[in-house]
């Protein structure tokens, strides 16, 4: 089968690997004329990091991520709300991994080349349209040079994995319009360091009003005994309308947000320090899409962000898409017909992230955040005294098993 694969990301790399392993033949066209190692931290969670070692590229991550083994939660002021065991540390076959996200994009890339050909990636061709019908599917796109109109070999199954701001999604949905504003902005940014805590804890504090995430994300900076941190700073500031536009790499001004973190002191890290060892800093607007009905039309669908795109809570976008890519190869191998497949492919999948992307609306695991606002009494309040452990644990495992990574059944799957 020869498959067509719009956008070269983490969702559309991986599911190039996936289908390429099964025996199909695939194309993947990207819009960047030069696709780069952009970005900053994410995370995989162990049911992403199982597709991925299931590729072969165990090795690769292992050179370039910290396998997370702690995530604490603190108030504002400090106070330890629960600190719960991730990864391997927490009893998964397969690690957690905080990592610069251009670095993996990076190892999938090298990975799709080296097995599938350079010839397969078709850089600086944005798409514009697509044809089908009962014998295949043609795409079109123009050069980002010429904006000439470049016309794809015909091929038996058209996948969008082009983003947030899918044009395949656009085409498929045309009065959707634009990401929906959580009313929240976040800042983000990353600084070499000394190491916190154990070097391979990930921190996430405040609240729903200010929240701060921060991880380490670099082994390479771990065997130096350093930590690159990345960070990520939120304030609710509310609107319907975010006051700048999604794009990811908006330079973000430092006078919105580091007022508001002028006292905000962790004990093991002051946040006004982290932020003056940043070099640069960008801001988002926290959006998502509604959830769709259908992704699958005949030959054509969806797949990652492009299919639900959802709020960074639970660090669970990136392992998500990942996931896509192996049920739809899966799909594809057990069906006998295209649209059978994009079918099944929708059939198990599109449940699964749609109760994802409800819950991060509605905070997700970090509701426990929200608990301890609500019943401590001061700044000095111990939260021991008002949560148990058990039930803020029980928050973090219904979330695990909603998004699929619940261990004792993760730990079963072949």
């Amino acid at each position: 089968m020869n498959v067509t694969i719009i956008g070269a990301g983490i969702g559309g790399l991986t599911a190039g690997l996936c289908l390429h392993q099964q025996g199909h033949q695939v194309t993947l066209f990207e819009a960047a004329p030069q696709p780069r190692a952009l970005g900053l931290g994410i995370n995989l969670l162990p049911h992403g990091v199982r597709v991925l070692n299931g590729l072969g590229l165990e090795e690769g991550l292992e050179s370039i991520g910290v396998p997370t083994n702690k995530l604490k939660y603190m108030t504002r002021f400090g106070k330890n709300i629960l600190c719960e065991a991730r990864g391997r540390e927490a009893g998964y076959k397969w690690p957690q991994y905080s990592v610069h996200r251009g670095h993996l994009q990076m190892i999938l890339m090298d990975a799709v080349k080296a097995r599938i050909g350079e010839a397969c990636i078709r850089a600086g061709h944005r798409f514009t349209g697509f044809e089908q019908d009962s014998e295949g599917v043609r795409a079109t796109f123009a050069g980002c040079q010429t904006e000439a109109t470049i016309e794809a070999e015909p091929s038996d199954m058209l996948v969008g994995a082009d983003g947030l701001h899918s044009a395949l999604r656009q085409q498929l949905f045309p009065g959707e319009g634009p990401p929906l504003f959580s009313g929240i902005m976040m800042w983000r940014g990353a600084a070499e360091r000394e190491r916190f805590l154990d070097g391979r804890t990930m921190v996430i504090a405040g609240d729903a009003a200010q929240k701060v995430v921060i991880y380490p994300i670099s082994e390479q900076a771990e065997r130096q005994g350093r930590s690159l941190v990345n960070w990520v700073a939120e304030i609710h500031i509310g609107g319907k309308q975010p006051p700048r536009a999604s794009d990811w790499w908006a330079e973000g001004v430092r006078s919105h947000f580091v007022p508001e973190f002028e006292d905000w002191d962790l004990g093991f890290l002051r946040m006004m320090d982290l932020f003056e060892d940043t070099e640069h800093v960008y801001e988002f607007p926290m959006v998502d899409r509604n959830p769709l009905q259908r992704w699958s039309f005949g030959r054509v669908t969806l797949l990652g962000d492009a299919a639900h795109a959802m709020y960074p809570i639970g660090a669970n976008g990136a392992s998500q898409a990942i996931v896509d890519a192996s049920a739809l190869a899966d799909a594809v191998e057990e069906t006998d017909s295209v649209e059978d497949a994009l079918s099944s492919y929708q059939s198990k999948r599109l449940g699964p992230t749609t109760r994802v992307v409800l819950a991060n609306r509605q905070r997700g695991p970090e509701k426990i955040l929200e608990v301890a606002r609500q019943r401590l009494p001061t700044p000095d309040a111990e939260p021991r005294d008002f949560i148990t452990e058990d039930e803020a644990l029980s928050i973090s495992r219904h979330y695990q098993e909603l998004a699929g990574f619940d261990k004792d059944t993760l730990n079963k799957a072949r």
